[in-house]
């Protein structure tokens, strides 16, 4: 699945999303690809951020997901929706996001600072997720993929259900 972290539809649908997981995960492996869309003003910075988190986190943790659920609360998306930000600066973002990461993950707010600024694997890794994505002709987000098709209509959980159920053995329910 295709996310933006600073898509107010990709943060109605993590719940959904996380719930899915939760109940799939034993049996379906769950890939999430961070395409941080042009006109959602920061999200570049949210989706760098969270590579940050996934290179320089605690790996026997969730640092990664404990993020992403943070960034997506409502609360966190106000504070860094486009128009929410008219006047601030980039560092003011990063300061806010900075806050992010370190109440919900194990890096600490030095680490993260350095990384942002330093890290050029984050960087690219950002990059090359962007590309990549645009390269599977995803145009938007949330955008769901299930073996290698796009897959619409996906909106509640038992809308996931019917679709596993035609791909799970039937024992899986």
């Amino acid at each position: 699945m295709y996310i933006d972290l600073g898509c107010s539809d990709c943060m109605n649908d993590w719940p959904m999303l996380s719930a899915v997981y939760e109940k799939y995960a034993s049996s379906v492996k769950f890939s999430y690809h961070l395409f941080p869309l042009p006109y959602h003003t920061w999200a570049f910075l949210l989706a760098k951020s969270a590579h940050v988190v996934n290179l320089h986190g605690d790996s026997k943790s969730d640092d990664v997901f404990n993020f992403i659920d943070y960034a997506y609360l409502p609360e966190s998306q106000a504070l860094i929706y486009n128009s929410a930000t008219t006047s601030d600066r980039y560092c003011d973002i990063q300061s806010i996001v900075s806050t992010w990461v370190v109440n919900s993950t194990t890096v600490t707010a030095d680490v993260y600072a350095d990384a942002m600024l330093n890290d050029s694997d984050a960087e690219m890794n950002t990059r090359y997720a962007w590309k990549q994505s645009s390269l599977a002709g995803v145009s938007g987000t949330p955008m769901y993929v299930v073996n290698g098709i796009k897959v619409e209509g996906l909106t509640d959980a038992e809308s996931w259900d019917k679709m596993f159920a035609g791909l799970l053995p039937s024992d899986e329910f």
